[in-house]
């Protein structure tokens, strides 16, 4: 059965209203959130409202026009304008993924600060289908959000925990020794080293002794089909989950080629931490250096080492220019690493390899989910696909 759309403008449904400028002296160690629209910059004495409030991201940097929720108990800021709907007649989850469909970057003022006012937003003209359907969708689509919040969370979790094992196995010097017991504080030998301490028979090498660098130079107009790229732009910082890319159709120039597997390292502003293992074969930007492993047990120490603060660190350091500091192949090999012996490289590997392989697993699980949730969403708001009166309706957790 066709639902009754409501044809309005966004002031007629919904109270508008600035966040506020949170005040110094308010500000605590641990408190509520605050949130500025695009990220949570740091915590409070109060919050606005006790469940997640729809808003809209007005001015600042970037992202001007995203429609998002902000966390509950939170304190929202002035970069944000807070839309309190009428819930009789719009459902907030709905709404948000019905205005960022509209793309309302366009509303931005064109000042000199990007920015959005209440006034636009009062006058946006918006089509609602009727409250019930509008409640069906927002909890199908919200079925894939909790999907992709839980895989996220999951990848999240693995990363710490290869994380942890590393520093208890090669910081701690806690790896199993013959009898399988935590090395050092079974008393295991320990030697001194340029390094500090290390177990008996381990030395201090340079990065070079068990990376290598691979990958062909590319150009993208040979190439016979479309591929995966990845960009800088798809790097997440401090996550070794890469788990974006485009095609090849764009691309211009020449590029390096990389295989699943590989290790993509940022050079440009190594700071920013851009490094993580290839989820699959492609190309990517010249301003990314493709390494691996010089034997294959060794992966797994390698991944840790170069995806370590301490190794960001000298990278930054050594890196060339001031303004666009950028690291190379011939610096990152110089650093020294603690070598273990291939046997406890190898176990360390076989530990990890489950990790990574998971990792990899959700990061394809959560782009197909993407592309899937992107396909209906259109169709969904549109009423082109509608969904059975008999879905019931009822609370769900939403996803931020």
């Amino acid at each position: 059965m066709e639902s009754k759309t409501i044809k309005c403008k966004l002031g007629e449904i919904a109270k508008l209203k600035y966040g506020k400028m949170p005040k110094k002296e308010k500000k605590v160690e641990n408190g509520y959130s605050i949130y500025t629209g695009y990220k949570i910059s740091g915590s409070y004495s109060e919050y606005m409202y006790e469940k997640p409030q729809l808003i809209i991201v007005a001015r600042g940097v970037g992202g001007t026009g995203d429609v998002k929720l902000a966390p509950p108990y939170s304190y929202i800021t002035n970069l944000a304008i807070i839309i309190e709907v009428d819930s009789n007649v719009a459902d907030q989850y709905y709404l948000k993924y019905y205005l960022n469909s509209l793309n309302l970057r366009y509303l931005d003022s064109g000042s000199a600060q990007s920015q959005i006012t209440i006034n636009d937003l009062n006058n946006l003209k918006i089509e609602l289908p009727d409250i019930v359907y509008q409640k069906k969708v927002a909890k199908f689509l919200n079925i894939i959000e909790v999907k992709l919040s839980i895989n996220s969370k999951i990848i999240l979790n693995l990363e710490n925990l290869t994380n942890t094992l590393y520093k208890h196995w090669f910081t701690n010097f806690e790896f199993p020794n013959q009898n399988g017991e935590p090395y050092k504080s079974s008393g295991g030998e320990m030697i001194e080293s340029e390094l500090g301490e290390i177990p008996e028979a381990w030395s201090i090498e340079t990065l070079s002794s068990i990376a290598k660098k691979v990958g062909d130079s590319i150009k993208v107009e040979k190439l016979e089909k479309v591929v995966p790229y990845i960009g800088l732009e798809h790097m997440p910082r401090g996550s070794i989950a890469l788990s974006s890319w485009e095609t090849s159709e764009k691309v211009t120039s020449n590029k390096n080629s990389y295989q699943k597997g590989d290790i993509l390292f940022g050079k440009l502003r190594p700071y920013f931490k851009k490094v993580g293992f290839a989820p699959l074969d492609g190309i990517c930007s010249t301003d990314i250096v493709v390494f691996n492993s010089k034997k294959p047990h060794y992966y797994s120490y390698l991944m840790c080492v170069v995806s370590r603060d301490e190794f960001i660190d000298y990278c930054n350091a050594t890196a060339t220019g001031t303004r666009m500091p950028r690291t190379g192949w011939n610096q990152m090999t110089k650093y020294k690493v603690i070598m273990p012996p291939a046997d406890i490289a190898k176990l360390f590997n076989e530990h990890n390899k489950s990790f990574y392989e998971r990792i990899n697993a959700l990061i394809h699980e959560n782009n197909n989910l993407k592309s899937l949730r992107d396909i209906l969403l259109p169709k969904l708001l549109s009423g082109e696909i509608e969904l059975l009166d008999e879905t019931e309706v009822t609370e769900y957790v939403p996803i931020l």
